[in-house]
């Protein structure tokens, strides 16, 4: 009996458009009357039965009231279709350290394990807004205590004979920085400014990515698998995830996907011809032709960026970037 899928991702443009090219040039196209009373599905002659049921789904789901319902059944097509031609490597925790040489060599790959969710625009949320939460947090949990100290302090207030000392004293205990003072001392208030220049770098790496990520570990090894997810393309929201399954899940997931960065060491990509204006002028020559032009300027300018992009999203030695099209538990 096939197993059963639980999608809560599936990234349907990505998947029809490799089955376009699974089932002997699928293609799809919607005739719609002024009315857009139908829609039309057409499809090239092929041997296989798959893509006449395929592009028969497609005609189908591209309905304006869309069955969404379809797609998973697609993907079961398109995911066995490949499966069936040897082009998916499997892996999990039973088989990862004799299999993972073969992933420089495959397209797909299905990964089976307990997954993370790295949500960056919670992140970047929390920071702006610590000061806040940390706040209220200390205001309900620390109040009784804050009130009992106040009440001490009244009372030692009330013996101060001094009446400008008595004053002051007085001021303060009308003003609830006392409190945050405390909140300070136990770490849930934090230096804005300190707090939102984090907020600024996280969002500027990150951009608010919804990211997956697989770990496996045993006593020699450590392997990391990581993927972006297109939020439009979850099956519910993100909050909805996290509730049923936790940011670090107790159930384990697959992951569908096509590995992007999968190498060790990648030697860097030389994207434009180094000056020679200091060579020529050694020569006895101008070198006028060989001064930087401005796209060669803006040229660096990338390099550059590429490098302080790696600071966020530079891949880690064990770790191997997948381009999701599928996340889903067997049941």
């Amino acid at each position: 009996m096939k197993s059963i899928k639980s999608f809560i991702y599936l990234d349907n443009d990505k998947m029809y458009s490799i089955s376009s090219q699974i089932f002997e040039g699928l293609t799809e196209y919607i005739i719609a009357s002024s009315e857009k009373s139908f829609n039309q599905t057409d499809y090239q002659e092929g041997s296989k039965k798959s893509g006449h049921l395929l592009a028969d789904i497609l005609k189908k789901s591209a309905m304006l009231e869309e069955k969404k319902f379809l797609h998973d059944f697609a993907f079961n097509l398109f995911e066995e279709a490949l499966i069936k031609e040897g082009k998916v490597l499997e892996l999990n925790a039973d088989n990862i350290q004799e299999e993972i040489h073969k992933i420089e060599d495959v397209n797909f790959v299905k990964i089976r394990g307990r997954v993370g969710f790295n949500d960056t625009s919670i992140v970047e949320s929390t920071l702006r807004n610590f000061n806040s939460l940390g706040y209220a947090i200390g205001y309900i949990t620390q109040d009784d205590k804050f009130k009992n100290d106040l009440n001490n302090l009244e009372n030692t207030v009330k013996n101060i004979k001094d009446r400008n000392k008595k004053a002051k004293a007085t001021e303060l205990l009308k003003n609830r920085d006392y409190l945050r003072k405390v909140l300070s001392e136990i770490g849930l208030l934090q230096d804005q400014t300190n707090l939102d220049q984090m907020a600024y770098i996280v969002n500027y790496g990150y951009n608010g990515q919804f990211e997956i990520q697989m770990p496996f570990s045993n006593d020699l090894e450590h392997y990391l698998f990581s993927g972006i997810l297109r939020r439009a393309m979850l099956k519910e929201s993100e909050q909805e995830l996290l509730h049923k399954y936790s940011r670090t899940t107790e159930k384990e997931f697959v992951l569908f996907g096509v590995p992007t960065r999968t190498a060790k060491t990648v030697e860097r990509l030389q994207m434009y011809r180094e000056s020679t204006d200091d060579q020529g002028e050694k020569d006895g020559e101008s070198g006028s032709n060989d001064k930087p032009k401005i796209k060669e300027g803006v040229m660096g300018i990338v390099s550059a960026l590429t490098n302080l992009e790696n600071l966020f999203i530079g891949k880690l030695d064990y770790e191997y970037v997948i381009d999701p099209i599928a996340v889903y538990r067997e049941l």
